[in-house]
């Protein structure tokens, strides 16, 4: 992935939901630089805007990104600096409401060695 990132500048970046659990999990695994993990694994994909690669079909939200820099660190992350310069919705998780756009899903984080949705609202603190 970082290889491609470099190579062409672009990347999406698929924020999935539950659904797509076991392929987001499966294609973290190592891969030689010639093997697809989404032939392998058969993810769908779709094309949503020709200047990006392809996203993940079905996820509700992805952002389209460029490449910026890699940070330089000790050790095996290679931290990398993109920056979002479209984002796409899925229509289905759009809720507008009174002039305000609401998402509403259940976004799969990475929660050390595990995973997790928020499922719960909590109301901001009031600013002084």
């Amino acid at each position: 992935t970082l290889k491609n990132i470099k190579r062409n500048k672009k990347c999406t970046i698929c924020i999935a939901s539950a659904e797509f659990l076991e392929p987001l999990h499966k294609s973290s695994n190592t891969y030689e630089y010639n093997q697809s993990e989404v032939d392998e694994l058969n993810i769908l994909m779709e094309k949503i805007d020709n200047e990006y690669p392809d996203i993940v079909k079905g996820v509700p939200v992805a952002f389209l990104c460029e490449f910026h820099s890699i940070v330089e660190l000790d050790g095996k992350t290679i931290p990398t600096i993109l920056e979002i310069k479209k984002q796409y919705i899925d229509e289905s998780v759009i809720d507008a409401k009174d002039e305000k756009f609401n998402i509403s899903f259940e976004p799969l984080a990475r929660v050390a060695r595990h995973y997790g949705v928020i499922n719960e609202k909590i109301n901001s603190p009031k600013m002084l």
